[in-house]
């Protein structure tokens, strides 16, 4: 991504204006985040896919900020319609214990 698009990305699609945002484009182009060694496979990757810690997504629940915001199924529709791979679920077991429920730190 070069600093234009990453520029029209924060302004169109994050509705950034703010006038600092030439000074956050030139932070993320200095801080390596689009150095070529970062999207290089550096590992044999031919163990099963167990053997690898697995980068996942947290709170995909939330339909906002993790403070403030309700819980909802619509974020992780939309995440798996996106084609994300792992969704966090909180389990836990309701006290007839022959059914799950699915809380997220609420009752």
């Amino acid at each position: 991504m070069t600093a234009e698009q990453l520029k029209r990305f924060l302004m169109v699609h994050q509705g950034e204006v703010d006038r600092n945002l030439e000074l956050r484009c030139r932070a993320y182009h200095s801080t390596g985040l689009t150095d070529d060694m970062l999207f290089q496979v550096h590992h044999h990757m031919t163990a099963p896919l167990s053997h690898y810690f697995i980068y996942t997504g947290h709170n995909s629940y939330l339909t906002g900020n993790q403070l403030s915001c309700d819980c909802s199924e619509v974020p992780i529709i939309n995440a798996l319609q996106r084609g994300v791979r792992v969704i966090e679920l909180d389990l836990w077991p309701r006290s007839t214990k022959d059914e799950v429920l699915v809380l997220h730190g609420r009752l």
